[in-house]
């Protein structure tokens, strides 16, 4: 992501990978440290992801508040916000 975007966009950034998420969080470590855009990221694939996606977020931007939320019945669609 960091080579493919400006790195001064300021945006929303969804990331839904299917177990890929951290990998996705390192490419954009660039942009998410320096222009900390708002973050959703869904975090169902792995049951570690529910720690190792906020953890990572922080590890490369101290400066974002994380915020959890499930989206349905089951844990389909649990969402990490970073803001």
């Amino acid at each position: 992501i960091d080579s493919y975007f400006n790195k001064e966009i300021n945006t929303f950034i969804k990331i839904h990978v299917q177990g890929c998420e951290i990998d996705v969080l390192d490419g954009a470590k660039e942009m998410i440290k320096d222009n900390k855009p708002k973050l959703a990221v869904v975090i169902n694939q792995k049951p570690e992801d529910l720690w190792l996606v906020p953890l990572k977020i922080k590890s490369i931007n101290s400066n974002y508040r994380i915020h959890m939320r499930h989206h349905s019945v089951s844990s389909v669609y649990t969402v990490c916000y970073a803001t």
